[in-house]
């Protein structure tokens, strides 16, 4: 069965090349080939492409990556499909919630999201 889709990024030229914007005050997004990740003991390798996204986290600014293309028409089905590795070592204060995907309307309304929320004991 075939799988069409509107819009796909692998992150093959090491940037965010494919990307319309960048907001990362405090630089802490990269682009790091798979043989660095796999260089870093319980780090796993990209599943898709030779590159992939990584975030340090390390303040409270936003580090976002924009594609403003992708139009859904109301009532439309759509799907998002991503892989995501937590870090053993991650840290955050209780009760933080970090938004790692947002669906968002021209003027900024998020109608979906996907986070992580950190509880008092975890």
């Amino acid at each position: 069965m075939a799988v069409p889709y509107i819009f796909s990024a692998s992150f093959d030229r090491g940037t965010n090349a494919e990307w319309d914007s960048e907001a990362d005050t405090g630089a802490l997004l990269d682009f790091p080939h798979y043989t660095d990740m796999a260089a870093i003991p319980g780090y796993p390798a990209p599943y898709f492409g030779a590159y992939c996204m990584r975030i340090t986290p390390g303040d409270t600014n936003d580090h976002t990556l924009t594609e403003t293309d992708m139009n859904i028409a109301d009532g439309a089905t759509a799907s998002a499909r991503f892989a995501l590795y937590v870090s053993a070592n991650f840290a955050a204060t209780a009760n933080d919630t970090f938004n790692i995907f947002e669906f968002q309307q021209g003027a900024g309304t998020i109608e979906a999201s996907c986070s992580l929320r950190i509880t008092g004991t975890t």
